[in-house]
C-alpha cells in the first residue's frame, strides 16, 4: 500500500464491504462514528437491522505488514472479485479496494453499477432516519 493510504489509514482500520460492493478500508475512528452513530438508531428497525448485517457484518480488523501489506480474506475477494490486479482508490475519509475490471465497469456507469445494493442500502438508510 502506498505510504499516503497508509498514512491517512493509520495502525488500526477496519475492512468492509461498501455501499456499491467494492471493499472499503476506513481508520478505525471513521469506523467508530459510523458505530457510534448506529447505535443511536433502534436496534429493532429494519433500517438498521439491514446495515448492520450488511455493512458492519461484513467487517474485519485489517493489519499492514512491515512492508505495507495487509490480507483480504477470500469471502472479501470472491464478493469484490478480485482477482490478479487490485486498485485502492482514495475516497475521503476511506480507502477503496476493487478488481481492475470492476472499476473500469463502474466507471463506464456508476449510477448502474451493483444498483441493487445500493438501493437497498439506501433504503435502509432512509428508513433508519425514521425510525424511532
Amino acid at each position: 500500500m502506498p505510504v499516503p493510504f497508509r498514512d491517512r489509514l493509520g495502525k488500526d482500520f477496519v475492512i468492509s464491504i461498501g455501499s456499491i460492493g467494492c471493499i472499503e478500508l476506513k481508520p478505525a475512528e471513521v469506523w467508530n462514528e459510523l458505530l457510534a452513530y448506529l447505535s443511536d438508531r433502534a436496534p429493532q428497525g429494519i433500517g438498521r437491522q439491514t446495515v448492520d448485517r450488511l455493512i458492519v457484518g461484513s467487517s474485519d480488523i485489517g493489519n499492514l505488514d512491515s512492508a505495507g501489506r495487509f490480507l483480504l480474506r477470500r469471502t472479501y475477494r470472491d464478493q469484490a472479485s478480485i482477482g490478479d490486479t487490485v486498485l485502492l482508490i482514495g475516497c475521503g475519509n476511506r480507502i477503496e479496494v476493487w478488481a481492475q475490471e470492476q472499476y473500469e465497469i463502474y466507471v463506464t456507469n456508476p449510477t448502474a453499477y451493483n444498483s441493487e445494493r445500493k438501493k437497498l442500502l439506501q433504503e435502509a438508510w432512509s428508513q433508519m432516519e425514521q425510525e424511532p
